[in-house]
């Protein structure tokens, strides 16, 4: 806002050569300046544009700072979403149709259940496996998101569908 001041006082300034001849032959030659004394017009409008441009320059930046930060709160929600359900599918789904297949084949070898029921139960563990598969997908492409969103790699351990509920780094 200083420079703008300056510059609204000093923009009407002239420098120059002066050149004068009287009529007495005699001549004079020397430098010019003219500095308008600011009396009416003191630079008001140019330092008010100056003013309102910085302003609009701060409100932009702290409107686009808002929206980074909600973008990355929403990356940040579906990550964790994704997560939890990799690991439902993980400690309760998978395990549970396993266990109901492995149930299903005793009941076929002593001939409680026909080979439909076996196949329908196989079936229904093989479905759960690849939407634990597709959840994991979901996982991946939000965590994607979200290292976008944050502009670097993130730190720590991520999930694997290993049945021995080992942890893998990054």
């Amino acid at each position: 806002l200083g420079i703008a001041r300056a510059d609204a006082i000093l923009q009407q300034a002239e420098v120059g050569a002066h050149y004068e001849r009287e009529i007495s032959g005699e001549y004079a030659v020397g430098p010019s300046v003219n500095v308008p004394i600011p009396i009416f017009n003191q630079g008001q409008a140019a330092v008010a544009r100056s003013s309102a441009k910085l302003r609009q320059s701060e409100q932009r930046y702290l409107a686009l700072a808002a929206d980074i930060r909600s973008d990355v709160r929403a990356a940040r929600d579906k990550m964790l979403l994704s997560r939890r359900q990799v690991e439902y599918f993980k400690s309760t789904a998978l395990p549970t149709r396993t266990r109901v297949t492995e149930e299903s084949q005793l009941e076929y070898n002593a001939m409680q259940i026909g080979p439909f029921q076996l196949l329908q139960a196989k079936q229904e563990e093989v479905k759960t496996g690849a939407e634990s598969v597709e959840a994991l997908r979901d996982y991946w492409v939000a965590r994607a998101e979200l290292e976008k969103a944050v502009g670097g790699s993130l730190s720590g351990k991520f999930i694997s569908l290993q049945r021995e509920g080992k942890e893998s780094g990054e």
